[in-house]
């Protein structure tokens, strides 16, 4: 990741060569790496060979095809999950289709960045910037927009198949469409498909195997759930920052934190209730969400209203996950700003009024 970083900001034809060739036969994050430094290549006038972005193309397309395909086969059937069933408690068969649904609509987003990437290195990059902001956004008539215009845009067979896959069809006229132009291997895309040879998702799609798992399960799901900023992390980041957090076990009266200290991490509230700043919270709450990556010490002072069962998710965890690479930080700042769109008005005056009492640089 690092050598790819480091090839796009000083070009040469040598470095140019070995990021074309980790486009098909690298790991996702590496392609990603890769095809960003292949745009600042092309500013150079380095050129990439036609040949080599149809296969690169074809890799991402048959790979967005069974995601998609993957995730209309959602919930899964009990027959993949009878070997786990002594692992999952009441509700955890939903939970982990809801978090199976996540990670396969996280990695479809991460595929169609790359997809359009690839494109950009064909077609102006700024046109398809904007197209992509509108076929994942929420506005549909932005959507269709775009999408019209990458019909009109793109040119070969192949390259129309991205809009085959973002065209609101049926299932099995988009695998005949994508048949008609490529063989992408068996016609299976059930999510047990990809859980052959995925680690993380053969754990959403099979369930847990022991109870260890099924705890991370658990603590991925509070996480996910509860916190703003992880709401696009993958599970495979999700659970390195699970297996970090901790459970408190708290009485009434028994403080959390207080303004000042330095920050400890994010304290999300399993049961009981809670007061922050005096204000009660019950159980599903991230108590101080909003001191995420933004500060080094607590704001706010948190104590426990009841008997309490606190998960912390450490400061380590999230600086770990704040410096995994350009698409983690990206999802991470997504996230922030979703979180400080639900700051109440109380909430966002008081945040006003401590950065006003902040020292000036």
């Amino acid at each position: 990741m690092r050598l790819a970083r480091l090839l796009g900001s000083m070009p040469c034809d040598a470095g140019f060569s070995w990021l074309c060739k980790r486009l098909t036969d690298g790991p996702p994050l590496l392609r990603y790496q890769c095809l960003r430094s292949l745009h600042r290549c092309r500013r150079a006038n380095l050129t990439t060979d036609p040949n080599l972005l149809d296969q690169a193309l074809q890799r991402e397309l048959v790979l967005a095809f069974t995601l998609k395909d993957a995730a209309a086969a959602i919930p899964c059937g009990e027959d993949l999950r009878a070997p786990a069933a002594a692992h999952l408690e009441p509700g955890q068969r939903q939970q982990l289709d809801e978090l199976l649904g996540r990670e396969l609509a996280i990695r479809f987003r991460h595929c169609l960045e790359r997809l359009f990437l690839l494109l950009g290195l064909r077609y102006d990059p700024g046109s398809l910037d904007n197209a992509l902001v509108g076929v994942t956004g929420d506005d549909p008539q932005l959507a269709a927009n775009a999408v019209e215009f990458l019909d009109t845009l793109l040119q070969t067979p192949l390259e129309k198949l991205v809009v085959v896959l973002l065209e609101k069809i049926p299932a099995d006229e988009r695998r005949r469409r994508l048949h008609n132009v490529l063989d992408p291997g068996p016609a299976d895309t059930a999510p047990a498909r990809l859980a052959c040879e995925d680690r993380w998702l053969r754990l959403l799609v099979n369930g847990p195997a022991d109870e260890a798992e099924a705890h991370i399960l658990s603590t991925i799901g509070l996480l996910s759930r509860a916190i703003d900023l992880l709401a696009n992390v993958s599970f495979g980041l999700l659970a390195e920052l699970a297996g970090q957090c901790r459970t408190l076990r708290l009485e009434a009266g028994e403080p959390l934190c207080t303004k000042g200290e330095p920050w400890r991490g994010c304290f999300l509230l399993v049961t009981g209730e809670a007061t922050k700043d005096g204000r009660p919270y019950g159980p599903g709450t991230a108590l101080n969400q909003e001191e995420i990556l933004a500060v080094d010490h607590h704001e706010v002072n948190l104590v426990c209203r009841s008997r309490a069962e606190i998960l912390l998710a450490p400061a380590k965890g999230f600086h770990e996950l704040s410096r995994r690479g350009e698409a983690t930080a990206r999802a991470m700042t997504e996230g922030l700003i979703r979180a400080i769109a639900r700051l109440t008005e109380e909430e966002r005056r008081a945040i006003d009024r401590r950065q006003g009492e902040a020292p000036s640089c």
